[in-house]
C-alpha cells in the first residue's frame, strides 16, 4: 500500500475522519447488500455454493461485530482522539477519562480487528479463495467478487487504526492526558 506512507503525516483527526468517510461508509454500505445476495444464494443457489448457509451465518456474524465495533470506534475512540488533539494545538490538558488510560479501550480495538480478521479467513476459505465456481451466475460471482474486495478494504481499514491511528493516540496521550 503506497498510501500508508502518507498517513504516517497525517494528524489523527485527519485519518479518523478517513477512516470513517472511506472504511466505515464502506463497511456500513456493502453489508445490506451482501447479507441480500447471501439470501439469495442459501435459498437458490446452493447447490454451486455448498456451505452457502456457513458462509451466510459467518458473515452475519462478522457484520454484527463490525457495526458495533464502528458504532464504538465513532461514539467514544475517535472524538476522544480529536479532543486530545485539540488540547496538543491549545497547549493545554485534559482530565484523565473515566476509563482510565488508552491501553485497556485500544486493547479491546484491536481484539475486535483479530476477531474480524479470523471471520474473514474463514469466509476466504468457505469461498475458496473467492474462486467463482464454472458453475455460478452474477450473483454468486458478485457475491465472491464483493467478498475480496470486502476483505483488502478491512485490511487496509485494520492497518491505518492499529499501526498509525493507535500509535499516534498513544503519544497523544502522553502529551495532553493528566
Amino acid at each position: 500500500m503506497a498510501e500508508q506512507n502518507d498517513f504516517q503525516n497525517w494528524e489523527g483527526d485527519k485519518i479518523s475522519d478517513f477512516i470513517v468517510e472511506t472504511h466505515h461508509a464502506y463497511i456500513r454500505s456493502i453489508i445490506p447488500t451482501l447479507q441480500k445476495n447471501l439470501k439469495e444464494i442459501k435459498e437458490n443457489h446452493s447447490s454451486v455454493v455448498k456451505n452457502a448457509n456457513e458462509i451466510a451465518a459467518t458473515f452475519d456474524e462478522l457484520a454484527k461485530a463490525l457495526i458495533e465495533h464502528l458504532d464504538g470506534e465513532e461514539k467514544y475512540l475517535f472524538p476522544f482522539v480529536k479532543k486530545m488533539l485539540q488540547a496538543r494545538k491549545d497547549g493545554t490538558k485534559i482530565p484523565k477519562p473515566g476509563f482510565g488510560n488508552l491501553d485497556g479501550p485500544l486493547k479491546h480495538h484491536v481484539e475486535d480487528h483479530d476477531h474480524a480478521t479470523s471471520l474473514v479467513k474463514k469466509i476466504h476459505t468457505l469461498c475458496n479463495g473467492y474462486s467463482v465456481p464454472a458453475n455460478a451466475n452474477s450473483v454468486v460471482a458478485t457475491v465472491f467478487q464483493e467478498f475480496d474486495k470486502f476483505e483488502k478494504d478491512l485490511e487496509k481499514h485494520i492497518y491505518l487504526e492499529n499501526e498509525v491511528l493507535f500509535d499516534k493516540a498513544r503519544e497523544l496521550e502522553k502529551l495532553t492526558v493528566e
